[in-house]
């Protein structure tokens, strides 16, 4: 997609990993040579910068409230989806795996009060 952050462009669990249409199939298979791991193409928010504004880990995802409803659908066939109503950017504010989350300071307190909710 012209650009070396590759990082940017997914989000991915141990078996799963969304990436936008635009990531052609031979593309995908390169990025993400995990044999275990589905691929799933059809998440463009905002230009594709998936990691700046969604995280996941294992058992969910976490996304910003502009999510399309197309979007979420699609997300959803796969796992369980959380959308967070106070932040935009939470992939840039935070970091998760199935057992906790660092997050930034700069996080709204209802951003985590919503993680805490989940667990």
């Amino acid at each position: 997609m012209g650009s070396s952050y590759a990082g940017l462009f997914g989000v991915c669990n141990d078996s799963l990993c969304f990436l936008p249409e635009q990531i052609d199939k031979k593309n995908r298979t390169a990025y993400w040579e995990n044999p275990r791991r589905k691929n799933r193409a059809g998440i463009d928010l905002r230009q594709f910068a998936l990691a700046v504004f969604a995280k996941m880990n294992n058992k969910q995802m976490y996304l910003p409230s502009f999510v399309s409803s197309r979007e979420l659908e699609v997300i959803e066939r796969e796992i369980k989806a959380k959308v967070l109503s106070s932040e935009s950017a939470f992939g840039n504010l935070a970091e998760l795996n199935d057992a906790g989350a660092v997050v930034s300071s700069v996080l709204e307190k209802k951003a985590v009060d919503e993680l805490k909710k989940v667990g």
